[in-house]
């Protein structure tokens, strides 16, 4: 990160401690006063060796907030960071500097990267703060544990394998190619080009996944208080909330057991395919619209309270059961399962469509 100067600007040597794979160096480094009571140091750049590396796991302490981004290289890798403060003096700032340390270590095949602030660190529990910026340029198909709290985060593969753990922090990830995991709270997730296991809980946020292919695993989408957005998936999917709404455009639902579960938020699927596969949807006091392709072949189980109704137009069946609050319907040649239920007051309405192409 360049170093952001003003016409009085004053600096002092700060050390900062780096220990490297084959011992310990130290190497001063600058501190600008930016403005007011902003302090910036100059950023660093260390060279990282990942000979017979095959996975990453990198841990930031609660002490201090940052951000980390990760991206991935066939020619180069590198750790880039500088180091931010909120403080009332260069003095101040000084002091704070001595509190943060990186510290990586190589074992077994897996590169241990630390941001430490220690304990005590002076700034807790004040007006004042810490800050670390971090980027890490990485091999390809690396594995990814990251566990950071309060820290935004960008990961942009392709990585085989990516874990992360993190509370109030906004989270990014991209091509991934056989596994994600991530357990957040109070976090924004964006996901993109996403295959293989998929696990994602976080709450009071949005999760938005995209370009999604679970391949032999499933997608499981949890949160709380918080919308869940998703389009183009492929495989099997569970999407879980509550007091909020479920949205999903340009899905394939291609085996195994589906789930969206929501309460007094609405549901709306736009299903492309449905083949082999089962779907089942609950929601309470609200609505559940469903979009199907024309030509389905399912079974159908829809049920409502007193005062729900329920709509299918598009999709030529032969009822079974058929009344104010329920109808169980087949079409001729049935390979799939829809059932939904809404307790409470809510609508549910099947339409089938034509569909001529992803959207």
């Amino acid at each position: 990160m360049p170093i952001q100067t003003c016409k009085h600007a004053t600096y002092l040597p700060i050390l900062i401690l780096l220990l490297s794979f084959s011992g310990t160096s130290a190497q001063t480094v600058k501190i600008t006063n930016v403005t007011g009571n902003i302090y910036e140091s100059e950023t660093i750049t260390e060279q990282l060796d990942f000979d017979g590396i095959t996975r990453l796991a990198f841990t930031a302490s609660s002490g201090f907030t940052g951000t980390i981004s990760m991206k991935t290289s066939a020619t180069e890798t590198r750790l880039v960071y500088s180091e931010h403060f909120k403080a009332r003096s260069l003095d101040e700032a000084e002091n704070f500097a001595k509190y943060i340390k990186l510290v990586s270590d190589k074992s077994n095949g897996v590169l241990v990267l630390r941001a430490d602030a220690e304990r005590g660190a002076p700034w807790q529990g004040t007006d004042q703060s810490a800050r670390l910026e971090i980027e890490l340029v990485l091999p390809e198909s690396l594995g990814i544990d990251l566990q950071a709290e309060y820290f935004d985060i960008n990961i942009q593969g392709p990585f085989t394998i990516v874990e992360v753990l993190n509370d109030y922090g906004r989270i990014r990830v991209s091509n991934v190619t056989q596994m994600l995991k991530i357990l957040t709270e109070n976090s924004r997730v964006n996901l993109d080009n996403i295959q293989g296991a998929i696990d994602v809980t976080t709450s009071n946020n949005m999760i938005r996944a995209q370009k999604i292919d679970t391949k032999d695993g499933m997608a499981l989408f949890r949160n709380e208080y918080g919308v869940i957005e998703i389009s183009r998936l492929t495989g099997v999917v569970e999407c879980v909330t509550s007091y909020s709404a479920i949205d999903l455009r340009g899905i394939k639902l291609t085996s195994g057991r589906s789930r969206f579960v929501t309460t007094y938020g609405s549901i709306d699927a736009e299903i492309i395919e449905l083949k082999d596969a089962e779907l089942y949807v609950t929601d309470d006091f609200s609505n559940v619209e469903l979009i199907l392709p024309e030509d389905v072949e399912a079974e159908f189980d829809l049920n409502v309270e007193r005062g729900g109704r329920i709509h299918m137009t598009g999709i030529t069946v032969t009822s079974e059961e058929m009344g104010r609050h329920r109808l169980v319907a087949h079409t001729d040649n049935p390979e799939s399962k829809v059932n939904v239920d809404i307790s409470g007051i809510g609508t549910v309405s099947i339409q089938g469509k034509k569909f001529y192409g992803v959207p």
